[in-house]
Protein backbone atom coordinates (compact mmCIF):
# COMPACT_ATOMS: atom_id res chain seq x y z
CA UNK A 1 0.00 0.00 0.00
CA UNK A 2 1.58 3.26 -1.15
CA UNK A 3 0.48 6.54 0.41
CA UNK A 4 3.20 8.63 -1.21
CA UNK A 5 1.94 11.99 -2.44
CA UNK A 6 -1.44 11.56 -0.74
CA UNK A 7 -2.97 13.31 2.24
CA UNK A 8 -3.61 10.66 4.87
CA UNK A 9 -6.61 11.14 7.15
CA UNK A 10 -6.83 8.77 10.12
CA UNK A 11 -10.52 8.20 10.79
CA UNK A 12 -11.83 6.95 14.14
CA UNK A 13 -9.88 7.74 17.31
CA UNK A 14 -10.74 5.24 20.02
CA UNK A 15 -9.12 2.33 21.86
CA UNK A 16 -7.92 0.65 18.67
CA UNK A 17 -6.20 3.81 17.45
CA UNK A 18 -4.50 4.20 20.82
CA UNK A 19 -3.36 0.57 20.76
CA UNK A 20 -1.76 0.66 17.31
CA UNK A 21 -0.86 4.31 16.64
CA UNK A 22 2.87 3.86 17.23
CA UNK A 23 2.98 0.90 14.89
CA UNK A 24 0.95 2.82 12.32
CA UNK A 25 3.36 5.73 12.38
CA UNK A 26 6.18 3.40 11.41
CA UNK A 27 4.33 2.71 8.18
CA UNK A 28 2.66 6.01 7.24
CA UNK A 29 2.52 9.70 8.01
CA UNK A 30 -0.91 10.76 9.29
CA UNK A 31 -1.67 14.32 8.16
CA UNK A 32 -5.09 14.70 9.84
CA UNK A 33 -7.29 12.90 12.35
CA UNK A 34 -11.07 12.84 12.03
CA UNK A 35 -13.84 11.44 14.21
CA UNK A 36 -17.59 12.03 14.43
CA UNK A 37 -17.25 12.75 18.16
CA UNK A 38 -15.32 15.92 17.33
CA UNK A 39 -17.89 17.43 14.95
CA UNK A 40 -19.36 19.70 17.65
CA UNK A 41 -16.14 20.33 19.58
CA UNK A 42 -13.48 23.03 19.39
CA UNK A 43 -10.57 20.60 19.38
CA UNK A 44 -7.83 21.64 16.96
CA UNK A 45 -5.35 18.81 17.31
CA UNK A 46 -4.88 15.42 18.92
CA UNK A 47 -1.59 13.61 19.48
CA UNK A 48 0.09 16.58 17.82
CA UNK A 49 -1.91 15.95 14.62
CA UNK A 50 -4.42 18.51 13.23
CA UNK A 51 -8.06 17.53 13.67
CA UNK A 52 -10.37 17.67 10.67
CA UNK A 53 -14.16 17.93 10.95
CA UNK A 54 -16.18 15.54 8.79
CA UNK A 55 -17.83 18.42 6.94
CA UNK A 56 -14.38 19.51 5.76
CA UNK A 57 -13.36 16.18 4.25
CA UNK A 58 -14.60 17.11 0.77
CA UNK A 59 -12.22 20.05 0.67
CA UNK A 60 -9.13 17.86 1.07
CA UNK A 61 -7.73 16.89 -2.32
CA UNK A 62 -5.91 13.68 -3.15
CA UNK A 63 -6.84 12.19 0.22
CA UNK A 64 -6.93 8.64 1.51
CA UNK A 65 -8.82 7.71 4.68
CA UNK A 66 -7.39 5.08 7.00
CA UNK A 67 -10.14 3.65 9.20
CA UNK A 68 -8.97 2.88 12.74
CA UNK A 69 -11.53 0.34 13.91
CA UNK A 70 -11.47 -3.38 14.72
CA UNK A 71 -15.25 -3.59 14.95
CA UNK A 72 -16.52 -5.32 11.82
CA UNK A 73 -20.03 -3.74 11.67
CA UNK A 74 -18.56 -0.26 12.15
CA UNK A 75 -15.90 -0.93 9.52
CA UNK A 76 -18.53 -1.95 6.99
CA UNK A 77 -20.77 1.06 7.75
CA UNK A 78 -17.85 3.44 7.23
CA UNK A 79 -16.76 1.62 4.09
CA UNK A 80 -20.28 2.01 2.67
CA UNK A 81 -20.41 5.71 3.58
CA UNK A 82 -16.96 6.55 2.20
CA UNK A 83 -17.48 4.41 -0.89
CA UNK A 84 -20.70 6.23 -1.74
CA UNK A 85 -18.85 9.55 -1.41
CA UNK A 86 -16.08 8.34 -3.68
CA UNK A 87 -13.36 8.51 -1.02
CA UNK A 88 -10.37 6.24 -1.22
CA UNK A 89 -10.13 4.32 2.05
CA UNK A 90 -8.22 1.49 3.69
CA UNK A 91 -8.60 -0.28 7.02
CA UNK A 92 -5.76 0.29 9.47
CA UNK A 93 -5.89 -3.40 10.37
CA UNK A 94 -5.06 -4.27 6.75
CA UNK A 95 -2.34 -1.63 6.54
CA UNK A 96 -0.75 -3.12 9.66
CA UNK A 97 -0.77 -6.63 8.20
CA UNK A 98 -4.04 -8.00 9.56
CA UNK A 99 -5.55 -10.68 7.35
CA UNK A 100 -7.89 -13.62 7.40
CA UNK A 101 -6.67 -16.50 5.27
CA UNK A 102 -7.09 -20.24 4.92
CA UNK A 103 -4.49 -22.96 5.05
CA UNK A 104 -4.74 -23.20 1.27
CA UNK A 105 -3.90 -19.50 0.94
CA UNK A 106 -1.00 -19.82 3.37
CA UNK A 107 0.55 -22.57 1.25
CA UNK A 108 -0.10 -20.66 -1.98
CA UNK A 109 1.51 -17.45 -0.74
CA UNK A 110 4.26 -18.87 1.48
CA UNK A 111 7.69 -20.05 0.49
CA UNK A 112 9.56 -23.04 1.93
CA UNK A 113 7.21 -23.35 4.88
CA UNK A 114 7.18 -19.67 5.87
CA UNK A 115 4.65 -16.91 5.24
CA UNK A 116 5.41 -13.41 6.53
CA UNK A 117 2.57 -10.88 6.66
CA UNK A 118 3.63 -7.53 8.07
CA UNK A 119 5.29 -8.29 11.41
CA UNK A 120 3.47 -11.63 11.71
CA UNK A 121 4.94 -14.96 10.61
CA UNK A 122 3.32 -18.34 9.99
CA UNK A 123 5.54 -21.44 9.89
CA UNK A 124 3.85 -24.46 8.35
CA UNK A 125 4.33 -27.89 6.83
CA UNK A 126 3.05 -28.68 3.33
CA UNK A 127 0.61 -31.12 4.95
CA UNK A 128 -1.24 -28.10 6.43
CA UNK A 129 -4.98 -28.70 5.83
CA UNK A 130 -6.67 -26.25 3.48
CA UNK A 131 -9.50 -25.58 5.93
CA UNK A 132 -7.47 -24.21 8.85
CA UNK A 133 -8.44 -20.55 9.22
CA UNK A 134 -5.93 -17.93 10.38
CA UNK A 135 -7.35 -14.61 11.59
CA UNK A 136 -4.36 -12.28 12.02
CA UNK A 137 -5.56 -9.13 13.78
CA UNK A 138 -2.42 -7.93 15.62
CA UNK A 139 1.31 -7.70 15.08
CA UNK A 140 4.58 -9.28 16.26
CA UNK A 141 3.04 -12.75 16.33
CA UNK A 142 4.39 -16.18 15.37
CA UNK A 143 2.30 -19.23 14.52
CA UNK A 144 3.92 -22.66 14.06
CA UNK A 145 1.91 -25.57 12.72
CA UNK A 146 3.23 -29.13 12.79
CA UNK A 147 2.80 -32.07 10.41
CA UNK A 148 -0.13 -34.32 9.58
CA UNK A 149 -2.99 -32.46 11.22
CA UNK A 150 -6.50 -33.80 10.58
CA UNK A 151 -8.98 -30.93 10.82
CA UNK A 152 -12.73 -30.54 10.49
CA UNK A 153 -12.76 -26.92 11.67
CA UNK A 154 -9.98 -24.89 13.30
CA UNK A 155 -9.93 -21.10 13.64
CA UNK A 156 -6.84 -19.45 15.11
CA UNK A 157 -7.34 -15.78 16.02
CA UNK A 158 -3.94 -14.17 16.54
CA UNK A 159 -3.49 -10.86 18.36
CA UNK A 160 -0.24 -9.09 19.19
CA UNK A 161 3.05 -10.09 20.82
CA UNK A 162 2.27 -13.79 21.03
CA UNK A 163 3.25 -17.25 19.87
CA UNK A 164 1.06 -20.22 18.98
CA UNK A 165 2.55 -23.68 18.40
CA UNK A 166 0.63 -26.80 17.40
CA UNK A 167 2.47 -30.13 17.29
CA UNK A 168 2.34 -33.09 14.92
CA UNK A 169 -0.46 -35.61 14.32
CA UNK A 170 -3.12 -33.55 16.05
CA UNK A 171 -6.79 -34.39 15.35
CA UNK A 172 -9.27 -31.51 15.69
CA UNK A 173 -13.03 -31.67 15.18
CA UNK A 174 -14.19 -28.11 15.97
CA UNK A 175 -11.84 -25.83 17.92
CA UNK A 176 -11.42 -22.08 18.33
CA UNK A 177 -8.04 -20.76 19.47
CA UNK A 178 -7.58 -17.13 20.56
CA UNK A 179 -4.01 -16.14 21.43
CA UNK A 180 -2.58 -12.73 22.28
CA UNK A 181 0.02 -11.37 24.66
CA UNK A 182 1.25 -14.82 25.70
CA UNK A 183 2.29 -18.25 24.47
CA UNK A 184 0.14 -21.23 23.54
CA UNK A 185 1.78 -24.63 23.09
CA UNK A 186 -0.06 -27.78 21.98
CA UNK A 187 1.88 -31.05 21.92
CA UNK A 188 1.79 -33.99 19.50
CA UNK A 189 -0.94 -36.63 19.14
CA UNK A 190 -3.70 -34.55 20.74
CA UNK A 191 -7.43 -34.99 20.11
CA UNK A 192 -9.80 -32.00 20.40
CA UNK A 193 -13.52 -32.74 20.12
CA UNK A 194 -16.52 -30.58 19.21
CA UNK A 195 -16.77 -26.92 20.31
CA UNK A 196 -13.52 -26.83 22.26
CA UNK A 197 -11.86 -23.50 22.98
CA UNK A 198 -8.40 -22.38 24.08
CA UNK A 199 -7.49 -18.78 24.86
CA UNK A 200 -4.56 -16.95 26.45
CA UNK A 201 -6.40 -13.69 27.19
CA UNK A 202 -9.83 -12.45 28.30
CA UNK A 203 -10.44 -10.03 25.36
CA UNK A 204 -11.24 -7.17 27.75
CA UNK A 205 -9.42 -5.53 30.64
CA UNK A 206 -10.61 -5.89 34.26
CA UNK A 207 -9.59 -3.53 37.08
CA UNK A 208 -9.94 -3.53 40.84
CA UNK A 209 -12.80 -1.21 41.78
CA UNK A 210 -10.92 0.51 44.61
CA UNK A 211 -7.40 0.82 43.26
CA UNK A 212 -8.31 1.03 39.54
CA UNK A 213 -5.34 -1.29 38.94
CA UNK A 214 -5.51 -4.09 36.42
CA UNK A 215 -6.18 -7.60 37.73
CA UNK A 216 -6.29 -9.74 34.56
CA UNK A 217 -3.39 -10.35 32.21
CA UNK A 218 -2.68 -12.74 29.33
CA UNK A 219 -1.10 -16.00 30.49
CA UNK A 220 0.60 -18.90 28.75
CA UNK A 221 -1.47 -22.02 28.05
CA UNK A 222 0.44 -25.31 27.77
CA UNK A 223 -1.21 -28.48 26.48
CA UNK A 224 0.99 -31.57 26.70
CA UNK A 225 1.19 -34.33 24.11
CA UNK A 226 -1.61 -36.89 23.71
CA UNK A 227 -4.19 -34.73 25.49
CA UNK A 228 -7.89 -35.30 24.80
CA UNK A 229 -10.21 -32.30 25.09
CA UNK A 230 -13.76 -33.65 25.21
CA UNK A 231 -16.73 -31.80 23.71
CA UNK A 232 -17.19 -28.26 25.01
CA UNK A 233 -13.97 -28.18 27.05
CA UNK A 234 -12.46 -24.72 27.57
CA UNK A 235 -8.88 -23.88 28.55
CA UNK A 236 -8.53 -20.31 29.83
CA UNK A 237 -5.43 -18.15 30.47
CA UNK A 238 -2.90 -19.96 32.64
CA UNK A 239 -4.17 -23.50 32.02
CA UNK A 240 -1.63 -26.31 31.82
CA UNK A 241 -2.63 -29.89 30.99
CA UNK A 242 -0.07 -32.68 31.37
CA UNK A 243 0.70 -35.36 28.79
CA UNK A 244 -1.79 -38.18 28.37
CA UNK A 245 -4.52 -36.36 30.28
CA UNK A 246 -8.25 -36.00 29.53
CA UNK A 247 -10.29 -32.81 29.94
CA UNK A 248 -13.93 -33.88 30.36
CA UNK A 249 -16.96 -32.64 28.46
CA UNK A 250 -17.79 -28.97 29.18
CA UNK A 251 -14.93 -28.70 31.69
CA UNK A 252 -13.54 -25.19 32.21
CA UNK A 253 -10.17 -24.46 33.76
CA UNK A 254 -7.32 -21.99 34.09
CA UNK A 255 -5.40 -24.25 36.50
CA UNK A 256 -2.37 -26.54 36.17
CA UNK A 257 -2.72 -30.34 36.09
CA UNK A 258 -0.22 -33.17 35.80
CA UNK A 259 0.17 -36.11 33.46
CA UNK A 260 -2.33 -38.94 32.89
CA UNK A 261 -5.26 -37.50 34.84
CA UNK A 262 -8.94 -37.03 34.08
CA UNK A 263 -10.28 -33.61 35.01
CA UNK A 264 -13.91 -32.50 34.87
CA UNK A 265 -16.28 -29.80 36.10
CA UNK A 266 -16.37 -26.01 36.27
CA UNK A 267 -13.95 -25.18 37.70
CA UNK A 268 -12.33 -28.47 36.71
CA UNK A 269 -10.71 -30.76 39.26
CA UNK A 270 -8.98 -34.14 39.12
CA UNK A 271 -11.48 -36.99 38.97
CA UNK A 272 -9.07 -39.86 38.32
CA UNK A 273 -5.32 -40.40 38.14
CA UNK A 274 -3.02 -42.82 36.28
CA UNK A 275 -5.05 -43.15 33.07
CA UNK A 276 -4.07 -43.84 29.49
CA UNK A 277 -6.41 -43.56 26.51
CA UNK A 278 -6.68 -44.47 22.83
CA UNK A 279 -8.14 -42.63 19.84
CA UNK A 280 -9.95 -45.82 18.82
CA UNK A 281 -13.67 -44.98 18.68
CA UNK A 282 -16.04 -46.85 21.01
CA UNK A 283 -18.77 -46.50 18.37
CA UNK A 284 -16.93 -49.26 16.49
CA UNK A 285 -14.90 -51.10 19.11
CA UNK A 286 -15.34 -52.59 22.58
CA UNK A 287 -11.87 -53.45 23.84
CA UNK A 288 -11.20 -54.71 27.35
CA UNK A 289 -7.45 -54.02 27.32
CA UNK A 290 -5.24 -51.22 26.00
CA UNK A 291 -3.19 -53.89 24.21
CA UNK A 292 -6.25 -54.67 22.06
CA UNK A 293 -6.37 -51.12 20.68
CA UNK A 294 -5.19 -50.30 17.17
CA UNK A 295 -4.20 -46.70 18.01
CA UNK A 296 -1.67 -46.72 20.84
CA UNK A 297 0.16 -43.39 20.64
CA UNK A 298 -0.22 -43.18 24.44
CA UNK A 299 2.67 -45.63 24.78
CA UNK A 300 5.11 -42.88 23.77
CA UNK A 301 4.17 -40.83 26.85
CA UNK A 302 4.15 -43.43 29.61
Amino acid sequence: MNFEGKTVVGYGVGFYYEAVKEKAREIMRIDYLCDAKWDDSDIKEYDGIPVLKRKDLDAIENKVLVIFSCNEPIKQLLAKEFGEKGYEYHFAMTVLGARALSGAEVKAEGREGVLKIGSNTIYYDESLPDNVWFNLIGFNARVKIGKNLIIDSLTITVGSNCECTIGNDVRIVITNIDVSGAKLEIGDDCLFSYNTEIRTHDSHVIFDKKTKKRINYPKDVIVGSQVWLAAGAKLLPGAQIGAGSIVGANAVTSSKFGDHVVIAGNPAKVMREDVIWSKDNTAFSDYESFEDCIERSAEKYL
